[in-house]
C-alpha cells in the first residue's frame, strides 16, 4: 500500500522525532485517521525521502520519527523550464499541478500583454502557487520541488531563458521536431487565455525561440503547457518507448 507523503521544511534526521506542520497533522489525524505506529513518508525537497513512524497524536499535533531513508529521486533527466503566461486562478492551479506531475524543473509565471489577472493580485498569489506545487509533489512522488520564480515580464524571461531547445507554442506552426537527437534541456513558452500579442510573438522569435504547434486543433491555455511538456518528454525524455 502506498504510504501518505508530506512535505516538511528543514533538516530531517533518522531517529530524531519532530512535529508535522499543523495542516499535515490535521489531515493525517482527522482525514486519514491514522494512529500511532502507522507509517508515512516525509521529504524536505532536497532529494530523497524518509519513512517515519507515528509516535503520538494530540489533536492537530502529530509527532513522527524517521526510521529509514531512501535516496530515490523520480525527477526526469530532461530539464524542462516553463515560461507560463499567468492564467486565471483555477486554470493556473490546474496547470501547476499537472506540470509538476510531469516533472517540470522550473516554472516562471509571466505577466503577458493579454494577462487576465490584475497585476496587483499576482504577487499575493505566489505563496499559493508554491503550495499548489508542493501538494502535487506530495501526491506524485517528486522529492525535488520544482523551482518557482517570481512573476516577471516576457522580456526578462527571454533574457534568462537558456536551453538546448527553446520553443514557443503558437497555433498553426510546424509540429515539434526531433531533428536534434541529444537534448538535455528544453525551454517552453505558453500563452494566456487571450493568446500572445503580435508583438510578443515577434519578440520571442527574435530572441531565438522556435514556433511549434501540437495537432490541428487550438488548445486551451491550460491544456497547451501539459501537452507541450508531455511531447517534450516523449521526444527527448523519459516518456520514450523502450527498445
Amino acid at each position: 500500500m502506498t504510504l501518505p507523503r508530506f512535505f516538511v521544511e528543514g533538516s530531517i534526521k533518522e531517529g530524531k522525532t519532530f512535529l508535522l506542520p499543523q495542516a499535515a497533522g490535521h489531515h493525517l489525524a482527522r482525514v486519514l485517521r491514522k494512529t500511532t505506529a502507522d507509517r508515512i513518508k516525509v521529504f524536505n525537497g532536497e532529494g530523497g525521502e524518509f519513512t517515519c513512524s507515528i509516535e503520538s497524536i494530540r489533536k492537530h499535533q502529530v509527532e513522527v520519527k524517521p526510521t529509514g531513508y531512501d535516496e530515490v529521486n523520480r525527477a526526469p533527466q530532461l530539464k524542462t523550464t516553463l515560461g507560463l503566461c499567468i492564467l486565471k486562478r483555477d486554470s493556473m492551479d490546474n496547470v501547476l499541478t499537472k506540470v509538476t506531475e510531469l516533472g517540470v524543473s522550473r516554472v516562471t509565471p509571466i505577466i503577458s500583454d493579454h494577462c487576465a489577472v490584475a497585476h496587483k493580485v499576482i504577487r499575493n498569489r505566489e505563496p499559493h502557487w508554491r503550495q499548489v506545487i508542493v501538494a502535487a509533489c506530495e501526491q506524485c512522488g517528486l522529492n525535488l520541488i520544482p523551482a518557482l520564480d517570481a512573476a516577471t515580464t516576457l522580456t526578462d524571461w527571454l533574457a534568462t531563458s537558456d536551453a538546448d531547445v527553446r520553443l514557443i507554442a503558437i497555433p498553426g506552426s510546424a509540429p515539434i521536431s526531433n531533428a536534434i537527437s541529444t537534448v538535455d534541456s528544453v525551454s517552453l513558452l505558453t500563452g494566456p487565455e487571450g493568446g500572445f500579442s503580435e508583438a510578443e510573438e515577434k519578440e520571442a522569435i527574435s530572441a531565438g525561440l522556435n514556433t511549434v504547434t501540437f495537432g490541428e486543433r487550438v488548445l486551451r491555455a491550460e491544456t497547451a503547457p501539459v501537452v507541450a511538456l508531455s511531447v517534450a518528454q516523449q521526444v527527448w525524455g523519459s516518456f520514450g518507448v523502450a527498445n
